[in-house]
């Protein structure tokens, strides 16, 4: 068993939050494990989804800021060559965070 806090981003130097939406080229196992494997080494990706629908992944990336989050997507997002497109949102204020399960 593992526990874990649930902190203010802010607080702890992690002003920006971005929900970023990955496409990859296709969806068979050694693409998806070269895109996981991407992914689970990015210390900035706190959270990764698969999703049904338009889009293959949905990514919650946290930064300290915008110019952070730009060399984040530039030199480690973008270079994944099997993503063929993405699309970002940033979060501008957090109304409920939580992950207690009742």
């Amino acid at each position: 068993m593992q526990y874990g806090a649930l902190l203010n981003a802010k607080k702890v130097g992690k002003g920006i939050i971005a929900l970023c939406q990955v496409t990859i080229k296709k969806q068979n196992r050694e693409d998806v494990q070269v895109f996981v494997n991407k992914i689970l080494s990015f210390e900035e990706v706190t959270e990764c989804y698969v999703v049904a629908g338009d889009l293959d992944y949905s990514l919650k990336i946290v930064t300290t800021s915008m110019e952070a989050y730009h060399h984040f997507f530039i030199n480690k997002l973008n270079p994944i060559d099997i993503i063929i497109q993405t699309r970002s949102t940033f979060v501008m204020d957090v109304v409920k965070q939580t992950h207690v399960i009742v």
